[in-house]
């Protein structure tokens, strides 16, 4: 028998505490619902925490049973670096059909989006970005605020680059 590919999920954090119960609860739902498929494990990369946000993402995946690993910046580096650190991480362990996928550590990535990320897979695209900008995308568990400044951000860099046809440039939410 072959075993199941294994599912990653980088969580870059920063004083999350406040969210984990949240995200843990996502990150147990999709290892519920894609347990038969996949072995799902999530790397943590807390950037410098100074709210013990590493040692509640233990207990909580320790309570809601889904494989966690923490890696640590001892200061905070800003998420490139920690995107950085897991991808040095997974490119010695990755096997063929694995998985790896992004998402924001506060938890407004739209997990049950998932499913349809999967389906373009099976369509034939390697990489799939899940824009909140898009038809059926949305921005959750944040404030109104926090949404404006996005979008703000969004559309400084884009025409700072002189980017056209992409809806966003600083989500976190791939596969």
């Amino acid at each position: 028998m072959s075993e199941r590919p294994r599912f990653f999920i980088v969580v870059p954090v920063l004083n999350e505490a406040g969210n984990l119960p949240r995200l843990s609860h996502s990150l147990s739902a999709l290892n519920h619902e894609f347990s038969e498929q996949f072995d799902l494990r999530v790397i943590l990369v807390d950037d410098g925490s100074t709210d013990n946000t590493s040692g509640l993402a233990k207990q909580a995946a320790a309570e809601s049973g889904f494989a966690l690993e923490i890696l640590r910046h001892e200061t905070n580096l800003g998420p490139g670096k920690a995107f950085q650190t897991a991808f040095i991480h997974l490119s010695s362990i990755l096997k063929e059909n694995d998985l790896v996928m992004t998402i924001e550590g506060d938890n407004t990535s739209r997990l049950e989006l998932v499913k349809q990320m999967f389906h373009r897979l099976d369509e034939g695209y390697d990489t799939i970005f899940a824009s909140p900008y898009m038809y059926g995308g949305q921005i959750v568990n944040t404030s109104a605020f926090r949404v404006f400044l996005s979008a703000v951000a969004n559309l400084f860099v884009k025409e700072s680059l002189g980017l056209h046809g992409l809806l966003t440039v600083s989500s976190f939410f791939r596969l």
